[in-house]
């Protein structure tokens, strides 16, 4: 009996894996490189909307590794299948800013932003706003 409980639940951590995978990183998803306090790079994948010249980025929460760097260092790289370039990154702090950005990744994201939403808590999180520095089209 423990045997088969132990294999259920197995297989259910392995099924949540997939799941959060799909969620995460099936597409939409690009790669952005800060610089870290040491001077390493950290590449980071991050959901992302484009508006015009501008990306929309969200910060989960503060503490992230990726939102400390760009706060000391606000110059980052940013690729996607359609879009690679140098940005200038910026905080932009509010409720406004926020529900701003919520609803532009939900409306990209649809059905797996909806089941992060299960997962995470979104409510603190930051909207992140790049600017373009030197973009340029990929192929």
């Amino acid at each position: 009996m423990t045997r088969n409980l132990l294999l259920g639940l197995g297989l259910v951590v392995f099924a949540i894996g997939g799941i959060v995978w799909w969620v995460l990183e099936s597409s939409g998803v690009a790669i952005v490189e800060t610089q870290r306090a040491d001077g390493s790079l950290r590449r980071t994948h991050v959901w992302y909307v484009r508006e015009g010249n501008a990306l929309w980025l969200e910060a989960g929460r503060p503490g992230h590794g990726w939102y400390q760097d760009l706060q000391a260092h606000p110059k980052v790289h940013f690729q996607s299948p359609d879009l690679s370039g140098t940005f200038d990154a910026a905080t932009v702090p509010g409720p406004q800013a926020h529900r701003y950005v919520r609803r532009l990744l939900a409306e990209k994201y649809g059905l797996r932003d909806q089941i992060l939403g299960w997962a995470v808590d979104t409510s603190a999180s930051i909207a992140v706003k790049l600017d373009p520095t030197s973009p340029s089209q990929q192929p």
